[in-house]
């Protein structure tokens, strides 16, 4: 009989906990929902936002607008986030060609070149000479640039974790792994297709000559 009633007691327990699990996840989703909501309420009014916030278009737009605003409100950093975004770039791709670099900056050729100019009269980049005498179409950080950039970036870092603070790490990286997949496959589809060419561009003379004496 003891045993019976024990083993009642703890059914008991077992229940009430599982109705206190379940009711801390119902209130959890309720208030993911609500984060997660189409509506937005500013002051006294709420506004339905549901036709916008399907829009991968125009959540991307307004949010990169409120990066730069946040940007300029709440941070103190010694260059901006385009020439960060340039620095960076070259830092993980020394050599990288200028036009190249435009394409994923998606920068405008003229407002690149521009931005070239400063980059080398700052003392930031460097083109070196080619063997001919002529200068590289290649971009290189130089000391001053890379140094800048190990200064900045941690700055930058915390600054963009800072702007997206309502999202759990988690969820950060998630998005921006999708963010990245979307960049990139937009990137690929937007340049030109290779040039078809039994020849690699960058073979050597020798080798050439190697490939045309097999082909015969």
């Amino acid at each position: 009989m003891h045993v019976q009633r024990k083993s009642h007691f703890c059914k008991i327990i077992d229940l009430r906990s599982a109705t206190v699990r379940r009711n801390s996840r119902s209130s959890h989703l309720a208030k993911r929902n609500s984060d997660d909501s189409a509506t937005v309420r500013l002051g006294e009014e709420t506004y339905d936002l549901d036709l916008l916030t399907g829009s991968v278009g125009f959540l991307t737009r307004v949010v990169h607008i409120q990066i730069r605003e946040f940007l300029r409100l709440n941070a103190e950093l010694p260059i901006s986030p385009g020439v960060y975004s340039a620095l960076a770039l070259l830092a993980a791709n020394p050599g990288i060609r200028q036009g190249r670099v435009a394409q994923i900056l998606a920068i405008q050729e003229s407002n690149m070149a521009t931005l070239v100019k400063q980059l080398s009269a700052a003392g930031l980049i460097e083109r070196p000479p080619t063997t001919a005498g002529k200068r590289s179409s290649g971009l290189w950080l130089s000391d001053k640039g890379q140094t800048l950039l190990v200064k900045v970036k941690a700055a930058f870092n915390a600054v963009d974790r800072n702007y997206a603070s309502a999202l759990s790490t988690a969820e950060y990286a998630d998005l921006t792994r999708l963010l990245s997949r979307l960049f990139q496959h937009t990137l690929r589809a937007t340049l030109p297709a290779p040039v078809p060419n039994s020849e690699s561009p960058r073979a050597s003379p020798r080798q050439r000559t190697k490939g045309l004496r097999k082909r015969v």
